[in-house]
Formats: structure tokens, C-alpha cells, sequence
């Protein structure tokens, strides 16, 4: 379920067959991490595909610059992590 994006199933059927394992508070977050993501990936990406050209890049960009620290030097948006900051107009960066 995970693999296909269905976080709330996989929480639901951790709650019923392992809820020890939601203690993890560590995990229980990047599971809730990944609920986000999935959801930007099923709204926003059509918007971008749609969008303009360079619209979709742009949005894959931005949910890297979510998925790693802003002072995370690995992050492949590293230099870039200027251009996401949060604010009323996120979705015009770049």
C-alpha cells in the first residue's frame, strides 16, 4: 500500500494488526511525510503538466526542496532551496 501511494490504508492496517508499531514516533511522521507528498503528486502535478513547459521540472523541484532539510548539502536542490521559501507565493519560485 505504501508503494502505491495509499498511506492511509497502510496506517489503518498498522492501527488494526501492529499499532505498537505507530508508536514510532519517527516513523509515524514519514509515513505522514509521505501522505503529503502523495497528495501534492496527485494535485499539483497534473496542474503543472498543464501548466506551462518548464511548469512540471519546477514542480518536482519543489518537492525535493520538501523531502530534504534546507541545510541539508546532499539535497540535489541544495543551492537552489533559496528559491522555496515559504511564503503566500511559493508556487511562483523560480
Amino acid at each position: 500500500l505504501i508503494e502505491i501511494g495509499d498511506i492511509d490504508s497502510s496506517i489503518n492496517l498498522l492501527r488494526i494488526h501492529a499499532p505498537f508499531v505507530l508508536d514510532d514516533h519517527r516513523l509515524l511522521f514519514r509515513l505522514q511525510k509521505q501522505k503529503f507528498i502523495e497528495l501534492l503528486r496527485r494535485v499539483l502535478a497534473p496542474c503543472a503538466l498543464d501548466a506551462y513547459q518548464e511548469a512540471y521540472e519546477k514542480f518536482k523541484h519543489f518537492l525535493l526542496a520538501l523531502i530534504f532539510d534546507k541545510d541539508d548539502q546532499t539535497s540535489p536542490v541544495a543551492n537552489e532551496a533559496g528559491e522555496y521559501r515559504w511564503c503566500s507565493c511559493w508556487w511562483f519560485a523560480g
